[in-house]
């Protein structure tokens, strides 16, 4: 093998290196982005479903406080 055949050798295996270096940044790149994108997508879902239990808890509390209040009417007409 000629110096010039051996010179684009070089050339062409650090060629090929630098784009398989570019594709494995840009796969990682793209990876990155969608694992993001997903534990957005799973952080918005989690507080929904946080919100909904709030309204739950809320609605549940105020149904309690509905039930003492009626228990404590009764109790004071009772006293009396």
């Amino acid at each position: 093998m000629s110096w010039q055949e051996t010179a684009i050798t070089m050339v062409a295996i650090t060629f090929g290196m630098t784009l398989l270096i570019v594709l494995v940044l840009q796969l990682s790149k793209i990876i990155g982005t969608v694992v993001s994108a997903r534990r957005e997508r799973v952080l918005r879902e989690l507080a929904t479903e946080l919100r909904a239990g709030q309204e739950h808890l809320s609605a549940e509390v105020a149904e309690i406080r509905r039930v003492v209040e009626e228990t404590g009417r009764r109790v004071r007409e009772v006293d009396y």
